[in-house]
């Protein structure tokens, strides 16, 4: 899972192992850290999406 998302990451920094991989990065609005879990293979993809407005 981890190959298959960083290179979608355009521009975050990507961590993670196997079965877990966060993205944190920044836009003009703020910044966002994405979650993706995939706890079994059968059940899919758990994604926890967190983003904080610049003032």
């Amino acid at each position: 899972m981890l190959n298959t998302y960083a290179k979608l990451a355009k521009g975050a920094q990507v961590k993670g192992h196997d079965d877990k991989v966060v993205f944190t990065g920044s836009d003009t609005g703020g910044r966002y850290t994405v979650t993706l879990r995939e706890p079994d293979k059968e059940n899919g993809v758990l994604i926890t999406v967190a983003s904080w407005r610049k003032e």
